[in-house]
């Protein structure tokens, strides 16, 4: 078979009211409260939530994120793991031996 190349699709745009969250939060706030996320957790879109904002909006207003309102599943979202740093004022996590 003799196929021709062509080039890969850009991803889509996602819809404007991610333009709307990003400008009234910072990259380690949550888009629903706006607070420093407790629990970081993603949607299947790729947006990070606090594990209960997240859980809560799928609960009460249906199987979608918030942000960009792609399907998203509950037994879909992914628990994150980012690095402790007491100047975001997120809470967790061992930094050194001197915190055992």
């Amino acid at each position: 078979r003799n196929r021709s190349h062509l080039p890969i699709p850009p991803p889509p745009m996602p819809p404007n009211v991610v333009d709307e969250f990003d400008q009234n939060i910072d990259k380690w706030s949550c888009p629903i409260c706006k607070e420093p996320r407790i629990n970081p957790t993603a949607s299947t879109s790729g947006y990070v939530f606090c594990y209960k904002c997240l859980v809560s909006h799928i609960r009460q207003k249906g199987e979608y994120c918030p942000v960009t309102g792609r399907p998203c599943r509950e037994n879909k979202v992914v628990r994150l793991y980012e690095p402790t740093d007491s100047r975001r004022g997120v809470a967790g996590g061992i930094n050194n031996a001197t915190d055992m």
